[in-house]
């Protein structure tokens, strides 16, 4: 009985992630054609973006470093109470490291984009400067 569940439930999964794949695809191509048809052929608005397959090799690096760190507290038998929590806390710390870590360098890559393309660039503010003071 539970493998007939099991089956069950991968079928469901591989057809719920089918039929949003199909939809999404179908509604951006309505939403395009809508577009042409009033006449806003802008084509950086039909411009396909990039999947960020930095951030998904970002996640998968800190769920792997997660899950190593957590077997390396484990070890440690001081600290391997609540081996659980360790997992999941390590895993999870190393995901957001990873992520913000990912995000760093797509801003550095935008940044370099915009200057290849001769774009206006905004420098950061500095905080060297003294405050003026309001009198």
């Amino acid at each position: 009985m539970d493998d007939i569940l099991q089956a069950i439930f991968f079928i469901v999964i591989i057809l719920a992630v089918a039929l949003t794949t199909y939809y999404t695809k179908k509604m951006q191509h309505i939403e395009r054609m809508t577009l042409l048809e009033k006449g806003y052929a802008d084509l950086s608005i039909l411009k396909k973006k990039k999947f960020p397959w930095r951030r998904l090799g970002f996640i998968a690096a800190g769920f792997g470093a997660g899950a190593l760190f957590a077997e390396y507290i484990r070890s440690i038998p001081a600290l391997s109470s609540n081996p659980g929590l360790t997992t999941i806390g390590s895993i999870i710390f190393f995901i957001g490291l990873g992520l913000i870590v990912s995000s760093i360098l797509d801003k550095k890559d935008e940044m370099q984009e915009m200057q290849q393309n001769g774009d206006s660039v905004v420098p950061l503010p500095s905080h060297s400067k003294p405050m003026e003071e309001k009198t």
